[in-house]
């Protein structure tokens, strides 16, 4: 194809040539016009050999429009707009309750959905189904976070193909609980993402993943072996043997860890950011993240659907998605419900002066997914006492009236948890 058009380039250069002697009377104007045109031609041209080796540059939206199913705006994921109690009453790990006490509970307070890390145990059985309350099941794993606790079980076959690594060669460590966080381009890694969706995504009318938003971002991690190799395949893919000269980076023989190591002797770390190599391995490491989180929806709404089951809406913690971290919002575009673990954290009297921010994820949220979708927000704005995370101390009443009516007014719903609802008094 190159040579065709440089072929074709040619052609139309000699033929300008050739009109333009034959043309006694051309005008100045018109020579000019041949000069550009030459101009042009030979700049195209050398631009062509600039690129060879390289492929259309796609963005990382680009690339999910690719694998993107018609189940993302599913006519099944209609009853999440239409709640307004959502209780997450319990959790996975906490002492099950009897029947009874589930009961009980559903009769007292009505939900219209057990949420985030209470579905499981709430709707065991299909419980909650067969009483035409919807429920949630969890994803295995978070994004990049094993909330699993990973060393305790798994870190032999999961240290090489799977766990993050930082700059230095040690392990990626700070998720929840101290787990580690792994890396989405780890092959063994995305195998265990995408095996919950073929054993969960019956089990509930909506999927929760924790962690959802944690991409490698920065270069505090993302250091394996997969990144570099990936990142390598990403370059090549992406810029023709030209452009990568100029920017001298060499395939062969690139090392993320030692680019990185060798402009930090020089550079600022915001200076950094502008090299162009690291500028584009940042967008990869985004990129891949965006591709992967998709990767898994696709997984859930296929295996629902081959089931025969009803297609689940997928949600997953967007922290930031207020405004505070452009690719949080931007994950609207992908979930079947915008949903956040952050509103504890702007209520008053905690955090008065930032308390725009709680009436931000609402706004922002609903905008961000063109006013499409349900806005869910996780509040623990009561707490227990003093203790994590950051409670109101006795009275729970004011705090959960507050956040019940903001969420109201601007078209959202908050989900209470065990920590502040009525059964905890």
């Amino acid at each position: 194809m190159r040579n065709i058009i440089k072929g074709l380039l040619l052609v139309l250069t000699m033929t300008m040539f050739v009109f333009s002697g034959c043309e006694k009377k051309a005008t100045a104007k018109l020579t000019e016009i041949e000069k550009e045109i030459i101009k042009r031609a030979q700049k195209q041209a050398v631009q062509l050999d600039k690129n060879v080796g390289g492929t259309q540059w796609s963005s990382g939206l680009e690339r999910i429009a690719k694998i993107k199913d018609e189940h993302f705006e599913s006519p099944d994921h209609e009853w999440a707009k239409w709640v307004v109690v959502n209780n997450a009453p319990s959790r996975i790990h906490f002492p099950p309750w009897s029947d009874a006490k589930i009961q009980d509970y559903l009769d007292k307070y009505v939900p219209d959905h057990i949420g985030e890390w209470g579905g499981p145990s709430f709707n065991r059985g299909d419980y909650c189904r067969m009483r035409g309350i919807p429920s949630n099941t969890t994803h295995e794993y978070g994004s990049n976070e094993d909330l699993n606790e990973l060393g305790g079980h798994s870190m032999g076959t999961m240290a090489d193909n799977g766990v993050a690594r930082k700059e230095d060669g040690s392990f990626a460590n700070g998720g929840w609980a101290g787990s580690y966080l792994m890396c989405q381009n780890s092959p063994k890694w995305h195998g265990l993402q995408i095996q919950s969706p073929m054993r969960q995504a019956v089990y509930g009318e909506s999927i929760f993943h924790d962690k959802f938003e944690t991409v490698l971002r920065g270069l505090s991690q993302g250091f394996c072996k997969w990144c570099n190799s990936g990142f390598k395949d990403y370059m090549q893919d992406n810029f023709g043997r030209g452009e990568l000269a100029e920017m001298n980076f060499e395939p062969s023989e690139f090392d993320l860890v030692s680019y990185v190591a060798s402009k930090r002797k020089s550079l600022s770390p915001a200076e950094m950011l502008e090299d162009p190599v690291i500028h584009e391995y940042i967008r990869f490491q985004y990129s891949n993240h965006l591709y992967w989180a998709v990767d898994v929806i696709d997984q859930y709404h296929q295996s629902a659907a081959k089931a025969g089951f009803p297609i689940p809406a997928f949600y997953g913690n967007q922290s930031g998605v207020w405004g505070s971290l452009p690719y949080a919002v931007s994950l609207s575009d992908q979930v079947d419900i915008v949903w956040v673990e952050q509103a504890h954290s702007f209520q008053r009297p905690l955090d008065s002066d930032v308390q725009a921010f709680s009436t931000l994820l609402w706004k922002i949220g609903r905008a961000a997914s063109h006013y499409k979708k349900a806005v869910w927000a996780l509040e623990y704005q009561a707490g227990r006492k003093e203790s994590w995370p950051m409670g109101f101390g006795a009275d729970k009443k004011y705090p959960t009236a507050l956040a019940n009516a903001e969420a109201t007014a601007d078209g959202g719903v908050h989900c209470q948890t065990w920590v502040a609802a009525p059964s905890n008094n």
